[in-house]
């Protein structure tokens, strides 16, 4: 057991970055003279903050002297070549991977975003990835390291925005979108989107949690903006629910123990947005959603579940 914790904890060192690097990094890629130029030298400063995998190490290293077209097809060759890499960043694997080289804008958004779970890497909406130029591929891979080994958010979330190029200022946006109303939107239906087998249960964990803070941030509105926007509450918190019964959560913040029996807090959340317009449910398309939503609302009506969390 001593064994198997010190190797662990060997690898676990082995991948983490140096958070001075990356932190230099924002300033190298800010006195950068175009978009190009700033991603040429986030390339080389990650190859040097952090140890990825032999690939993706070269690639980094490689991109900053290459021509551009060539700097895109040594990041295709690299994720074509990282096996297990690329397949645990996208659930969806070498097909979306395949599908996405090929084509650019929303075709490309189309492909990657939904079935490679971007939304729980934050650093771009759908919108913003229907026009990135940037090395899409490697963002995403690289997106994934860094949450493994611990990377401040807002650092992470400003280094692969200018990665992917959907930021030319190299700007972090944890919530890139002004319109919560509309971020939470675009959220909802990615997740409502996606099907029980394309995510392993740590990456609907991931989602859960995503979902379940975006359901308490507009919980907090004030009662005129939650009224107006009562659909898409709903939507988050139910999806949140389904996110969290997916990865099987069994504890908080996900599930919560109500009168001595387990409660999904999205579920519930969802519920209590319902008392005030039962169409909610009853418009629900997801049929299984639909009836454990329908299950909820009954036990708030009967007083089983408190109105409100």
């Amino acid at each position: 057991m001593l064994l198997l914790s010190a190797l662990l904890l060997q690898e676990s060192t082995a991948h983490a970055c140096d958070a001075t690097k990356l932190a230099a990094a924002k300033d190298a890629i800010a006195a950068a003279p175009n978009p190009d130029q700033a991603r040429r030298r986030l390339a080389s400063a990650l190859a040097g903050a952090c140890t990825f995998p032999a690939r993706i190490q070269e690639a980094l290293r490689s991109i900053p002297s290459a021509s551009q077209p060539d700097s895109f097809k040594i990041e295709l060759a690299a994720l074509r070549a990282s096996g297990s890499e690329w397949t645990t960043a996208c659930p969806a694997g070498p097909a979306a991977l395949e599908k996405a080289a090929v084509v650019r804008g929303p075709q490309r958004r189309d492909a990657l975003y939904d079935p490679c779970n971007l939304l729980r890497f934050r650093f771009a909406t759908s919108e913003e990835f229907a026009v990135a130029d940037g090395y899409v591929f490697l963002a995403i891979v690289i997106a994934r390291h860094f949450q493994e080994v611990g990377v401040d958010e807002r650092v992470a979330l400003s280094l692969m925005r200018t990665l992917a190029g959907v930021d030319r200022a190299g700007a972090p946006a944890a919530a890139p979108s002004t319109d919560v109303w509309a971020t939470a939107r675009a959220e909802a239906s990615s997740a409502g989107s996606l099907q029980w087998g394309q995510l392993d249960e740590a990456g609907w964990a991931d989602l859960a949690g995503t979902l379940l803070a975006r359901c308490d941030e507009l919980s907090r509105k004030s009662p005129g903006e939650r009224s107006k926007n009562r659909q898409i509450e709903f939507d988050v918190c139910a999806q949140a629910g389904r996110a969290a019964s997916n990865g099987g959560a069994t504890a908080e913040p996900q599930v919560r123990t109500v009168k001595g029996n387990p409660v999904v807090v999205g579920y519930w959340a969802a519920g209590a947005i319902a008392v005030a317009d039962d169409s909610l449910v009853a418009n629900c398309r997801d049929a299984e959603l639909k009836n454990t939503l329908s299950w909820y609302l009954t036990q708030i009506r009967k007083g089983e579940l408190p109105a409100t969390r």
